[in-house]
Protein backbone atom coordinates (compact mmCIF):
# COMPACT_ATOMS: atom_id res chain seq x y z
CA UNK A 1 0.00 0.00 0.00
CA UNK A 2 1.15 2.99 -0.46
CA UNK A 3 1.16 5.66 2.09
CA UNK A 4 -1.11 8.87 2.01
CA UNK A 5 0.79 12.27 1.17
CA UNK A 6 1.28 14.09 4.14
CA UNK A 7 1.60 18.56 3.60
CA UNK A 8 2.08 21.30 5.57
CA UNK A 9 -0.75 23.55 7.05
CA UNK A 10 -1.29 26.35 5.62
CA UNK A 11 0.36 28.39 8.66
CA UNK A 12 3.16 26.55 8.64
CA UNK A 13 3.90 27.34 4.58
CA UNK A 14 3.06 30.96 6.12
CA UNK A 15 5.54 30.92 8.53
CA UNK A 16 7.94 29.29 6.03
CA UNK A 17 7.67 31.68 3.16
CA UNK A 18 7.26 35.01 5.43
CA UNK A 19 10.98 33.77 6.81
CA UNK A 20 12.14 33.15 3.05
CA UNK A 21 11.45 36.73 2.14
CA UNK A 22 12.88 38.46 5.26
CA UNK A 23 15.73 36.07 4.26
CA UNK A 24 16.16 37.75 0.93
CA UNK A 25 15.48 41.32 2.92
CA UNK A 26 18.65 40.78 5.34
CA UNK A 27 20.59 40.23 1.29
CA UNK A 28 19.06 43.43 0.39
CA UNK A 29 19.79 45.58 3.09
CA UNK A 30 22.97 44.15 3.75
CA UNK A 31 24.44 45.24 0.34
CA UNK A 32 22.25 48.69 0.26
CA UNK A 33 24.58 49.16 4.22
CA UNK A 34 27.72 48.19 1.65
CA UNK A 35 26.87 50.59 -0.65
CA UNK A 36 26.17 53.56 1.61
CA UNK A 37 29.46 53.12 3.08
CA UNK A 38 31.32 53.68 0.13
CA UNK A 39 29.69 56.68 -0.70
CA UNK A 40 30.77 57.84 2.72
CA UNK A 41 26.95 58.40 4.16
CA UNK A 42 27.36 57.19 7.60
CA UNK A 43 23.52 58.16 8.54
CA UNK A 44 21.96 56.13 5.60
CA UNK A 45 24.79 53.04 6.59
CA UNK A 46 23.91 53.09 10.24
CA UNK A 47 20.21 53.44 9.45
CA UNK A 48 20.74 49.92 7.23
CA UNK A 49 22.37 48.47 9.80
CA UNK A 50 19.40 49.23 12.54
CA UNK A 51 16.70 47.87 10.00
CA UNK A 52 18.90 44.68 8.99
CA UNK A 53 19.40 44.35 12.56
CA UNK A 54 15.71 44.56 13.46
CA UNK A 55 14.96 42.08 10.81
CA UNK A 56 17.45 39.47 11.88
CA UNK A 57 15.55 39.45 15.59
CA UNK A 58 12.56 39.11 13.52
CA UNK A 59 13.59 36.00 11.85
CA UNK A 60 14.41 34.86 15.22
CA UNK A 61 11.58 35.40 16.63
CA UNK A 62 9.40 33.46 13.55
CA UNK A 63 11.71 30.86 13.29
CA UNK A 64 11.05 29.89 17.12
CA UNK A 65 7.55 30.55 16.46
CA UNK A 66 7.38 27.56 13.00
CA UNK A 67 9.26 25.40 15.36
CA UNK A 68 6.31 25.63 17.95
CA UNK A 69 3.89 25.36 15.46
CA UNK A 70 5.72 22.50 14.28
CA UNK A 71 6.02 20.19 17.28
CA UNK A 72 2.91 21.28 18.24
CA UNK A 73 0.95 20.13 14.40
CA UNK A 74 3.13 16.91 13.70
Amino acid sequence: MNAPATEYSPIAKILHWWIAGMIVLQFVLAKLGERAADAGSDMNQLALLANHKSVGISIFLIAIARLVWRWQHP
